[in-house]
């Protein structure tokens, strides 16, 4: 195995199992599975069936104090409970929580809890049920900026200090919520980077797996 840059910590392909490149361990439980159904690219994505409480639990993870980005493909299906997570990386609810999640609506939003404080409760952007969109979220450290774009357009953007930390209860498909309900998720080619924010301003949404294209970071031009 192995992940696309130096930055990468966490990328799964889904392409028939549910391997990280970086070497990390993730569990499914409920009905998650990969499926052919779910791909975005490849041969597979993740499937989280909303009828059997499916998602993925994964390790330890330790972002802050330097740039980092979460991002992946997903698709949601109109039986996706409302405030129900894309992915929710945290130490239990109201536990310093970076979350993606739906909204009330027909819509996706972030939402940052910074100790047990929430600092960022950021605007919805409206998606089609059942239709594969990219999404990210990216900090940059030395301004303390995130923003967060849906199919590479910035949907929205705070600003707010983010220390280093790790988060022990780490899901996709799942909340840090006990009340909260479960997404009807497909899920392709989520990615964790640390140390690269990866994306400051629009730009055109990955059209290949990652570690199939070097378009995703800064090339130098080499003169001969």
């Amino acid at each position: 195995m192995a992940v696309d840059d130096q930055y990468t910590v966490s990328l799964m392909h889904f392409d028939g199992n549910l391997n990280d490149e970086s070497g990390k361990v993730w569990t499914a439980y409920g009905g998650a599975t990969t499926s052919a159904a779910a791909a975005k690219f490849g041969s597979g994505g993740l499937y989280c069936p909303v009828a059997s409480y499916s998602y993925l639990k994964g390790p330890s993870l330790t972002l802050g104090g330097q740039d980092f980005c979460i991002e992946g493909f997903a698709s949601l299906g109109s039986a996706s409970a409302n405030f129900s997570r894309i992915s929710d990386f945290g130490n239990g609810q109201q536990s310093d929580n970076i979350i993606i999640s739906k909204t009330n609506s027909q819509a996706i939003q972030a939402y940052l809890i910074d100790g047990t404080t929430t600092v960022w409760d950021s605007p919805g952007a409206t998606i089609s049920y059942d239709t594969m969109f990219h999404y990210a979220l990216s900090y940059v450290h030395s301004t303390g900026t995130w923003r967060f774009f849906v199919g590479g357009s910035l949907i929205a953007t705070t600003t707010h200090t983010w220390n280093l930390r790790t988060t022990t209860l780490n899901y996709y498909g799942k909340s840090n919520w006990s009340i909260d309900g479960y997404p009807e998720l497909k899920l392709d080619e989520p990615r964790i980077s640390d140390g690269n924010a990866r994306y400051t301003a629009n730009f055109t949404p990955p059209t290949a797996p990652f570690g199939s294209q070097s378009l995703w970071l800064p090339q130098p031009i080499i003169f001969f």
